[in-house]
């Protein structure tokens, strides 16, 4: 069971609500026992910059690549709020991928074509 700290952060709950998975430790932390969608989720908690700042480092691994989910308060405190509609800061979960481009995908993570999403410029 994933602990409150990453179950409670809005990180977590504006994409995955309620939802329990079943989760097993990892090098990273937790990740889920089995795939959710076709994909495997890594939670990990630091007491680094990055979660005092944002929250758990929530990864998802699909097909062997790598997506790492944004707090979408970030995309407006670095400045790209400018770049984008709002409507895509507010409406849309924000995934940095290993090939540094950033996704804009549903905010229910199962939500059919929830992995596709929309490719902005990073």
């Amino acid at each position: 069971v994933l602990p409150r700290t990453v179950t409670g952060h809005t990180l977590f709950t504006r994409v995955f609500g309620t939802a329990m998975f079943a989760v097993q430790p990892c090098y990273a932390g937790q990740r889920t026992a089995t795939p959710v969608h076709g994909a495997t989720y890594e939670f990990l908690e630091t007491k680094a910059f990055w979660e005092e700042a944002h929250g758990p480092l929530i990864t998802e691994v699909r097909d062997g690549e790598k997506n790492y989910l944004l707090p979408h308060t970030l995309l407006s405190s670095a400045g790209l709020n400018a770049d984008f509609p709002d409507s895509f800061i507010s409406n849309y979960s924000h995934w940095l991928g290993d090939d540094l481009k950033l996704y804009f995908r549903d905010t229910e993570y199962s939500t059919p074509g929830f992995e596709k999403g929309r490719e902005g410029a990073a």
